[in-house]
């Protein structure tokens, strides 16, 4: 077996193979997403002084043209995402021939349900926000020039929580990839390795050394935490937002000696 020593070493490495591959994809998914939300801001604003109807939201924001729009605009991040996390979980096994395949079922799956929940979200969300706030605003006598300023409160909301998603779903995407190459490699098992740093929150410090059969919950065994946790992986999507939202925690494959 490792000395602890050795495990720490090995886990250090490996979470700062991950910032290598993470902190890029976090820079271009949150320059691209702001940049949308620009653009889009500057559309509707353009929009704003053609009419000034209580269902104006409708007339100056197409809500599918945006989400496909959006869905274009990050699709080759994810895909980057999936392949980098799927790359080192194969690293880490010894497998040299691995190629990764965009449109394997599990990635593409993956892939898919993101797009589908990310871009919707953020779209709906702010088609909502600018619904409201503009019917609120026609109906108390607002100027256009107040609309606009409404309008700008409501991007500039939009954009302060840019890099949460774009922190999230780079490292929930690359994490994803490891945990479904482990799958593919024949893993049994793979241990929570936290981020090294003094922002961790507390539920990921009792998740660290943590060993889990691949596909099982992760079981708390730090202090102040008992139980099964609700996460298969670090960014786990089915788990509590809670959970998930700006994690940046990794797992390693557990390699008995004579399996590497």
């Amino acid at each position: 077996k490792k000395s602890t020593q050795s495990k720490s070493l090995e886990a250090e490495v490996h979470w700062k193979m991950f910032l290598v591959k993470q902190i890029p994809l976090e820079k271009t998914f949150y320059s691209k997403v702001k940049r949308f939300l620009f653009e889009q801001r500057s559309r509707v604003l353009e929009k704003l002084h053609s009419s000034m109807s209580k269902d104006l939201s409708d007339e100056i924001y197409n809500e599918a043209n945006e989400v496909r729009a959006m869905q274009k605009l990050v699709k080759p991040l994810y895909e980057l995402s999936l392949k980098d996390g799927a790359g080192m979980a194969a690293e880490q096994v010894g497998n040299a021939s691995f190629v990764f395949d965009p449109l394997d079922k599990d990635f593409l799956g993956y892939m898919e349900m993101r797009l589908t929940k990310i871009p919707r979200g953020m779209v709906t969300t702010i088609k909502e926000q600018l619904r409201e706030g503009i019917t609120e605003g026609i109906t108390v006598g607002e100027t256009v020039n107040e609309l606009a300023e409404r309008v700008k409160g409501i991007y500039n909301v939009a954009s302060s929580r840019a890099l949460t998603i774009a922190r999230t779903e780079s490292a929930s995407s690359i994490n994803a990839g490891r945990f479904i190459q482990l799958k593919k490699e024949g893993v049994k098992q793979h241990e929570w390795v936290t981020a090294l740093d003094e922002v961790v929150r507390d539920s990921h410090k009792a998740l660290k050394g943590s060993v889990a059969e691949i596909g099982e919950e992760f079981e708390y065994k730090g202090k102040g935490f008992s139980g099964k946790s609700d996460l298969k992986y670090p960014g786990d999507m089915d788990a509590e937002s809670g959970n998930v939202i700006n994690c940046r925690c990794v797992t390693v494959a557990v390699i008995e000696k004579g399996e590497e």
